[in-house]
């Protein structure tokens, strides 16, 4: 193996595009939502906290007048704010360049040789990139399920994302109607339920549950309250079972056909030099709604203790507008914080927007490099209220 000039290796540039690359290409459902690092729905936050404001469209008509009246005055729209606190991931791996140096690399025989630790640090660069995707992933599954938790750690310095709000040390509330979750009972704008019951009125583990009906009641329950429409549904494999086996999905594509009409798996391949397993899907009786099926899997809590969590899990599905559609770009965002950062002893501090990563390799004797890795991003809905996460099953 040729020598690489170790300044190659650990410039602060090249490694945070290595680590960018790499966040960006893990995970299907952050690249479909735009969230991913360097993605198109980037946006500065001059603060680590501060608020956002939530503004919907016009419902009311305008004033009819008398032609030769004054025009009528009309009171302000309403705009309500959600407070947000952004999170900081940051962390480095040490690595013993003695470790590294000269020994057989990984799957390698006993005569090859990874100079410098070449393809050791290639891994290890792969596993804080992927490390790095998770962290905005199990935002973004907070974001479905309009609150994420943050515990805090024995030690009080290492806090974690959570799903769970007992004993949270601090919760960030998207500010989602109550009636568009569960099995929403959604409201208009005056607080009364739109259909006087919830939409979601048997569990779609039962194939006579009128599914279709439910998707169309979503989507006039979004256009009555915000103005949007339902676009895109995001679920996992279990649910799509449910939807496959539905009478009225069935029936209403013709009992010799499939129900849908589109099923294609995603032909991208992730960091780990994989192919992606998700499915893009339409049924024949709702070709306007595009379905994301999603078993993507994150560890989620106290380091040395994380357990597997589902983004998308068993019973539930995200409905909303389709955040890559060019109108809908204002009804979702990635806040980035630019944090002071210094790389190296005596070295400039200097502010870096959402994720960067650099090596530190300060320590000569005996010489370590210190890779660091930082992100500092929420996703955020500046219209909470078109988009709705419904427990549809087994409830």
């Amino acid at each position: 193996m040729p020598t690489v000039a170790r300044s190659f290796l650990f410039n602060s540039k090249l490694n945070t595009q290595v680590i960018r690359r790499i966040a960006a290409a893990d995970s299907f459902l952050l690249q479909r939502f735009g969230m991913q690092a360097g993605g198109p729905l980037a946006q500065l936050s001059a603060k680590r906290q501060d608020s956002i404001d939530i503004f919907n469209d016009a419902r009311s008509v305008g004033q009819v007048r008398n032609p030769t009246a004054q025009s009528g005055v009309v009171r302000r729209q309403k705009a309500g704010t959600v407070p947000y606190a952004i999170p900081c991931m940051k962390e480095h791996m040490p690595i013993l360049i003695e470790d590294v140096h000269n020994q057989r690399p990984l799957g390698g025989t006993g005569g090859e040789i990874d100079e410098l630790g070449q393809q050791e640090i290639s891994r290890q660069q792969t596993f804080l990139g992927q490390r790095a995707a998770n962290f905005r992933l199990a935002m973004l599954g907070g974001l479905f399920r309009s609150k994420i938790h943050v515990q805090e750690g024995d030690s009080g310095d290492e806090w974690y994302l959570s799903y769970t709000s007992s004993g949270a040390t601090m919760t960030i509330d998207f500010k989602r109607s109550a009636g568009n979750e569960g099995q929403l009972n959604m409201t208009d704008n005056a607080g009364n339920s739109i259909y006087g019951a919830a939409i979601i009125d048997k569990g779609w583990q039962d194939p006579t549950a009128n599914i279709p009906n439910h998707w169309l009641k979503i989507n006039r329950g979004f256009k009555r309250k915000t103005g949007s429409r339902l676009e895109l549904a995001a679920c996992n494999s279990n649910m799509w079972n449910y939807l496959v086996n539905n009478d009225y999905l069935v029936s209403q594509a013709g009992i010799a056909n499939t129900p849908f009409t589109v099923l294609a798996r995603g032909d991208g391949t992730g960091s780990n030099g994989l192919s992606e397993t998700e499915f893009v899907a339409r049924f024949a009786a709702a070709p306007w709604l595009t379905w994301l099926i999603s078993d993507e899997v994150i560890e989620m809590g106290l380091q040395g203790s994380e357990a597997d969590t589902d983004i998308l899990p068993d019973n539930y599905v995200w409905f909303g507008p389709d955040p890559q559609r060019p109108q809908n770009r204002g009804m979702f965002g990635v806040l980035e914080y630019a944090q002071p950062t210094r790389e190296r002893a005596g070295g400039p501090t200097t502010a870096r927007q959402g994720l960067v990563s650099w090596v530190n390799d300060d320590e000569y004797d005996p010489p370590v490099a210190k890779l660091h890795s930082q992100d500092n991003a929420l996703p955020v809905m500046y219209v909470p209220d078109a988009t709705a996460w419904g427990q549809v099953a087994n409830f």
